[in-house]
């Protein structure tokens, strides 16, 4: 898969070969978040807590469970796997002892940093608000030519995609990290629930498209079903 700004991978892939075809599956938007907007705790039998050593087979069990319903959501084996990454980092939301939702605040920035090289337009423009943006519930603008220092919310998965488990948890990982975290990103299809549930939110969002890349004589080659993917933004 290549998403739309890679310019240079696109016209690579594309540029007169019979042996790769190209078909755009889905819009995809990267939602740049403040923890500091939270809500009163429902009144639900769930608990919320971050993950430990002894949670590591029912998590993976229950990522992968609920990963396979999506496509292009990535088969996690083993946390060792991915660079910077452990279970200490994920939290997990419990029904009655049973995981119903889970997610990674994984910061990737050991292998892949985010630098903001100049500000334009409305963005420039609300530089200049800088200081008061957090009280409106905007995140504060990061600093220009200095790499970004955040965690992605990563593999955010709930129990046969219930919408009420996410929003839960949603609130309660904004309750959890607050006062210790300035900022988080998250991306997500245009197709997936959650999106109107981040389109209410006060945050800064990006939108591009994901490609496909197919081989044109593989004779049993599936195209990604766009109303089902799930790519995880860290990993993009």
């Amino acid at each position: 898969s290549v998403i739309s700004d890679n310019t240079d991978a696109r016209q690579m892939f594309e540029k007169g070969t019979r042996m790769l075809r190209s078909s755009e599956i889905c819009e995809y938007t990267t939602y740049i978040l403040t923890p500091k907007n939270t809500r009163k705790r429902p009144q639900m039998p769930l608990s919320f807590r971050r993950a430990c050593k002894y949670d590591e087979d029912a998590l993976l069990d229950f990522l992968n469970a609920e990963g396979s319903k999506y496509d292009l959501f990535p088969v996690i084996r083993s946390f060792d796997e991915l660079c910077g990454l452990s279970v200490t980092d994920f939290y997990i939301l419990f029904d009655e002892g049973r995981i119903v939702a889970a997610a990674a605040l994984w910061n990737i920035s050991e292998y892949k940093q985010y630098v903001v090289k100049k500000y334009r337009g409305i963005m420039k423009a609300a530089r200049l608000f800088n200081p008061i943006l957090p009280l409106l519930g905007y995140i504060k603008l990061p600093k220009e030519n200095v790499p970004m220092d955040f965690p992605m919310l990563s593999f955010f998965l709930t129990r046969d995609g219930s919408r009420e488990y996410y929003e839960v948890f949603l609130n309660e990982i904004n309750r959890e990290i607050k006062k210790s975290c300035g900022m988080y990103v998250i991306g997500l299809p245009r197709t997936h629930f959650a999106t109107e549930i981040f389109s209410r939110k006060r945050c800064i969002s990006f939108n591009t498209k994901i490609y496909g890349m197919y081989f044109s004589n593989a004779r049993a080659c599936e195209n990604v079903d766009g109303g089902r993917i799930f790519p995880e933004c860290a990993m993009l």
